[in-house]
Order: C-alpha cells, then structure tokens, then sequence
C-alpha cells in the first residue's frame, strides 16, 4: 500500500477521473466522505464507529466505501497541532492508518492537513440549520479534508489549511 504525496494523489485523480475518500479519525469514530469524478467537490457519507479492538470491522467498512465508490485515494486527516507540529494525535491516526491498511486491501494514501476542519465543519452545518451531532461533524470534516486535497491544485493554502509536510 502507497503513500502518496498530495501532488501524486492529485495527478491520479485528474487521470482517472476517479473519486477520492476522505477519512477524518478520531478515537471513536472515522468520518466519510467522497469527491465527485475527477475531483469536483465532497459529499459527506456518515461515520463509522470505531471499537478499541475491532480494526478489521472498521477495515471492512473503510474498504467497502472505497470499492462502492471507485475511490482511487484514500484523503485522511492529518491531525497537526495549530503550530504545524506532528504530535501525539499524528502518530495515532498513523497507527490506526497501518492498521487499517493491514486488514484491507485499499487505495493508496494521502494524508491532508485537518487543522480546524472539525470547527469548520461545526460552523457550516451550524449556518444551515443542519444537525451538529458529533457523527455529522465528522462526516463533514471528511469532506473539507477531500476538498482541501482537491483546492491545493488550484490555489495557494487555502482559507486554513498550510502546506504542513504531512508524510507522503
């Protein structure tokens, strides 16, 4: 299983024209959420509940969201500190990526940047009225990480995310 860095996992999506999933981890849940083909825009698609010792459940539903979808990179979050410092949390979403990678057969990954996303997504779900419920919350993160992915092409960092030397 590859780690891409975000300029190889964004040349593979223009060339496939193939959809991206984006995962936002943490210790009790991973958000979803998809690009389009080709890489216009996310959608979110729910959570998946995480138990401390049921990894392959958790492989197998990462795995079937990819396979249904035809993603061809897996978008995680990389969950920096607000000073750009890869911390505790980097190294377990690391660990749980490996994990995961070891149970299921995967696309390759690209971790993103996430700092933030988490509020921001608070904050959109917030202005439309919609539900803040932890699940959405990260449902909707997951979306942001894929279309911060996505937005790097495009222009420099976006509205809050830094080029953050995530590995890969």
């Amino acid at each position: 299983m590859a780690t891409l860095t975000r300029a190889a996992a964004r040349a593979l999506l223009r060339k496939t024209r193939s959809p991206a999933l984006g995962l936002d981890v943490s210790p009790s849940r991973v958000g979803l959420a998809v690009s389009g083909p080709g890489g216009g825009g996310a959608l979110p698609l729910g959570t998946i509940k995480r138990a401390a010792r049921d990894v392959r459940a958790v492989s197998g539903k990462i795995a079937a969201a990819a396979t249904r979808h035809r993603a061809v990179v897996l978008a995680v979050g990389w969950p920096l500190e607000p000073s750009g410092v890869a911390g505790e949390r980097c190294a377990a979403v690391r660990a749980f990526v490996d994990a995961v990678r070891a149970e299921a057969a995967l696309p390759p990954v690209v971790f993103v940047d996430e700092r933030f996303t988490t509020q921001a997504a608070r904050h959109a779900l917030g202005e439309a009225g919609a539900a803040t419920a932890h699940g959405a919350e990260d449902a909707a993160a997951a979306a942001l990480i894929v279309e911060a992915l996505l937005e790097e092409e495009r222009a420099p960092p976006s509205r809050f995310f830094a080029d953050d030397g995530a590995p890969g």
